[in-house]
Order: structure tokens, then C-alpha cells, then sequence
């Protein structure tokens, strides 16, 4: 499967478990159509989905801080 640019730099953590790839660096099966989706999004979509999830969780009152 090709992958997107996005996921380019994305380095698992040895020994640590990751959910979207296998011990063998692969997308594991159930992670495939959330890649295909992703590598077909350009960033500017990805952005702008990503502020309207921020203005939906808080209009609803969901608050996520990372700490």
C-alpha cells in the first residue's frame, strides 16, 4: 500500500506498542482505510477539519489539554 507523506517521519518507539503499525512496520489491517483516507486529503483540508473538530468539542463543551 502506498503510503502518504504524512506518514514519512513517523518513527514507532521500540518495545513501546503502537497501534497503527505492527512489529513488522506495517499499517495493521484495521488502520488501512484511516491511511487511505488521510493520503488522499491535502493539508489545507486536514487543517481545516481539524479547526472545525476544535470549535465543535468546544461549542459542546469537551475539553482536551495535554499536559
Amino acid at each position: 500500500m502506498q503510503e502518504s507523506a504524512y506518514f514519512d517521519k513517523y518513527s514507532p518507539i521500540s518495545g513501546v506498542w503502537d497501534e497503527m503499525y505492527g512489529a513488522d512496520a506495517n499499517v495493521r489491517d484495521h488502520y488501512r482505510k484511516v491511511i487511505e483516507y488521510i493520503s488522499r486529503e491535502s493539508a489545507d483540508d486536514l487543517n481545516k477539519k481539524e479547526e472545525l473538530a476544535k470549535r465543535l468539542f468546544m461549542s459542546q463543551g469537551y475539553n482536551f489539554y495535554c499536559i
